[in-house]
């Protein structure tokens, strides 16, 4: 199997896998609510690993 096949594969397992606590978009950004303490292992990953950008927000 192509590495950059499984690092895109990777990539999307962990979108699954942040799917219901985070909302993310196309544009490598995932908005994260100002009060959450960042420990998420997958959060941590697409950041550190795939140049994703962590935009706070305040929640509704």
């Amino acid at each position: 199997m192509d590495t950059d096949l499984k690092k895109t594969n990777r990539r999307y397992r962990l979108h699954r896998k942040i799917k219901g606590l985070y909302r993310y978009d196309r544009n490598k950004i995932i908005y994260v609510p100002n009060n959450d303490d960042l420990t998420n292992k997958c959060l941590r990953e697409l950041y550190e690993n795939y140049n994703y950008s962590i935009q706070f927000e305040i929640p509704s």
